[in-house]
């Protein structure tokens, strides 16, 4: 595991190792140096060998780093590996920025170009890795997270009231922007230049949809080809590897594949949930069983989550996703016990149509006459824009039966944040323009997922971050991904024998907790003691009546479950803020719940 930061323009030694022990988590041993004047680099890192005073920061791994090294062929010791910062570095000196687009992994690259006097920052497709930068004065700032600024003192600490809009309204992180207010974002899949006052930047990959003539069953070999080729990849250097085991399809997949890729190494699998007679954990022990993995359980209940919540927060950084996100966590904290390298299922959904909203996508092609109407549906449940349509609103009222939730404000942000896109209901394959669109610069949970593994030096990955298995998904033609209304048809034809039949019929499987008297007891006794209004009216955040109304729980019930996630996103964002605006992102590992208590 590793992390890099920096500054460019006159410093102090003394801020760059601050900024570098707000990220110790990410490995125990630090490096600093100067490649230029007035420019200072530093790293955190484990056991990958760091670039040693070149003019060259990288945090990642490369996927298809030795593919890489022979195309460049750059002279190796056959003992020794050379050292992915090296081939990046490489690669910018022969093409430049172009170069970073023959990257496949995970990577943020910061590099100061003497020759031209700028910073030429990089950020892989996905973006699982952050990089952020800021400008304070006539200087610049780096860093794999934004609590290393924090650790700055002329570093404001106030909150991007649009960002954090952004998330209670979607429930995901905005692409372009992040909670803290001056932090800029090195976008997925881009590169960013600073020289002098200017920035510019590009993306430099892009995704074609391009449907390749192919039979059913040709596709379905190109599918299961292409996810074990990246697979084959990306357990290559590690001895000890596993999977984040859910309950659902995607990760049973990938240990079929791990299994068919490697049958002799010993794979371990991790689950989480609220106790044995959780689905999730019942399922995902049927797929350890039938292939063998040594398996392990994690149960977490709800009583756990005041000492959780605020290291998890303080790792995630902007505070996205809900319950799922803290089960990551203690997954991945068990797992940093046994394996190097744990995979996952994740991005199957965002390439094979896999998630309930994608339906409404062929429902709205199909059902001309109330395409309209599905559409301000969709957008509802995505943003909770409310429907302008009768028939609109109806199917509001009947999806969510127990009580709409509400549309949650911040004070001082106009309430069309986010804005819609069109569906591209009119295009020759809607869904995949839809997921094309979603994957190069919609929300993502991504790089929160990242971090919290890394928070217990955990690398993670998923074949479906691969880019062969990304082309190969975006060949393949809307009524193969979604056939009638079985979702991720093609997928699953593409693992059969390699799975059983029964994995194989399983619909989309969610990590929750026990929405029962517990969990309402919990979130209660939380919102009296961080949403209390004298908290409410001190922070000047969030509407005092919306947050009343939200708390307010059904006499002798339990809160219902949209209402239940209103008040959970409310209480994660107060977290947040007493974490980063009072304590200034300083550590809450030792005193845990206590540490944002008296803030």
């Amino acid at each position: 595991m590793s992390a890099i930061y920096g500054i460019v323009g006159e410093s102090d030694p003394s801020e760059l190792t601050a900024m570098g022990d707000r990220m110790g988590h990410r490995g125990m041993v630090k490096r600093e140096w100067s490649p230029a004047p007035s420019v200072r680099c530093g790293q955190r890192l484990t056991d990958f060998e760091s670039a040693a005073d070149a003019p060259i920061v990288f945090d990642g791994m490369l996927d298809n780093a030795p593919e890489l090294v022979a195309s460049l062929q750059l002279d190796q010791d056959p003992d020794q590996e050379i050292p992915h910062w090296r081939i990046a570095l490489d690669l910018y000196h022969q093409y430049g920025r172009d170069g970073f687009g023959r990257l496949s992994g995970q990577f943020a690259i910061a590099l100061w170009d003497e020759a031209n006097k700028q910073l030429v920052m990089a950020r892989d497709r996905w973006g699982a890795r952050s990089l952020y930068y800021t400008r304070q004065h006539q200087r610049l700032l780096f860093a794999s997270e934004y609590k290393a600024f924090l650790a700055v003192p002329e570093v404001p600490a106030t909150c991007n009231r649009e960002a954090i809009l952004y998330a209670l309204r979607t429930r995901h992180g905005d692409p372009n922007a992040c909670f803290l207010a001056g932090i800029e974002v090195v976008p997925r899949g881009s590169w960013s230049v600073v020289q002098g006052e200017r920035i510019e930047n590009k993306r430099f990959w892009d995704i074609t949809i391009d449907i390749a003539p192919r039979s059913e069953h040709e596709h379905a070999a190109a599918v299961r080809s292409a996810l074990l080729n990246a697979l084959r990849r990306q357990m290559a250097p590690f001895q000890q590897v596993g999977l984040a085991l859910s309950g659902g399809l995607d990760s049973a997949l990938v240990l079929a594949g791990m299994r068919k890729v490697s049958p002799e190494q010993v794979v371990h699998t991790f689950t989480a949930g609220y106790g044995p007679e959780d689905g999730e954990i019942i399922r995902a022990a049927e797929a350890a069983r039938y292939f063998e993995s040594v398996h392990h359980e994690v149960i977490m209940g709800a009583e756990e989550l005041p000492a959780l919540l605020p290291e998890a927060i303080w790792h995630m950084e902007d505070p996205v996703g809900g319950e799922e996100m803290i089960y990551q966590f203690v997954a991945a904290r068990e797992a940093a016990r046994h394996v190097q390298l744990l995979f996952s299922g994740e991005k199957a959904d965002a390439q094979f149509g896999g998630m309930p909203r994608h339906k409404l996508i062929k429902l709205a092609v199909l059902l001309r006459p109330f395409r309209g109407a599905l559409e301000e549906f969709f957008h509802y449940t995505q943003t909770r824009r409310l429907p302008e349509s009768r028939v609109a609103r109806l199917l509001v009222h009947g999806y969510f039966r127990n009580g709409r939730p509400p549309a949650l404000a911040v004070l001082g942000v106009r309430e069309e944040i986010p804005s819609p896109r069109p569906l591209p209901l009119g295009s020759a394959q809607p869904l995949s323009e839809k997921l094309r669109h979603d994957i190069l610069g919609g929300s993502s949970k991504l790089s929160a997922t990242f971090r919290l593994h890394a928070a217990h030096n955990l690398c993670w990955n998923s074949p479906f971050l691969d880019p062969e298995v990304l082309a190969t998904a975006f060949q393949i033609p809307d009524h193969l991904k979604i056939r009638g209304l079985r979702q991720k048809y093609i997928l699953r034809r593409a693992c059969e024998g390699l799975v059983p039949e029964s994995i194989l019929r399983r619909k989309k499987s969610l990590q929750r907790l026990r929405h029962d008297a517990g969990l309402s007891d919990v979130l209660e006794h939380l919102a009296a003691e961080l949403l209390s209004p004298p908290a409410v009216a001190t922070r000047g955040l969030f509407v005092p009546a919306q947050v009343e109304q939200v708390r307010r729980r059904p006499v002798g019930k339990i809160y219902p479950k949209e209402q239940a996630y209103s008040l959970w996103a409310l209480l994660v964002t107060e977290i947040w803020a007493r974490l980063y605006l009072d304590q200034r992102g300083r550590s809450p590992r030792i005193e845990g719940f206590n540490a944002i208590r008296a803030a």
